[in-house]
């Protein structure tokens, strides 16, 4: 089983915490923004085993924080163990 934590990409605002894995192919994910950035730049993190305590939307982050775990999270199915990882997305 993972267990890895999980680190903000850079400093950045929680904008999106979804911990109820059954609402998107995501699983647990967290959306960061990161309004330094031009142009606008979002960060994702999902199939997260969990959020760190504290992490909700408006708390602001910093680069290299710990925000989660990852894990084998996902809507309607089951990652196996031996595939647990890190879903990251830029946008």
């Amino acid at each position: 089983e993972a267990t890895d934590p999980i680190f903000a990409a850079m400093d950045g605002v929680v904008r999106h915490v979804s911990l109820s894995p059954g609402k998107s192919s995501y699983g647990r994910y967290i959306v960061i923004e990161h309004p330094d950035q031009r142009p606008a730049v979002y960060t994702l993190y999902a199939h997260l085993a969990r959020a760190e305590p504290g992490i909700r939307p408006g708390v602001r982050v910093r680069a290299g924080q710990t925000i989660a775990t990852m894990g084998r999270s996902a809507g309607g199915y089951a990652i196996p163990k031996e595939r647990a990882h890190l879903h990251f997305e830029i946008g």
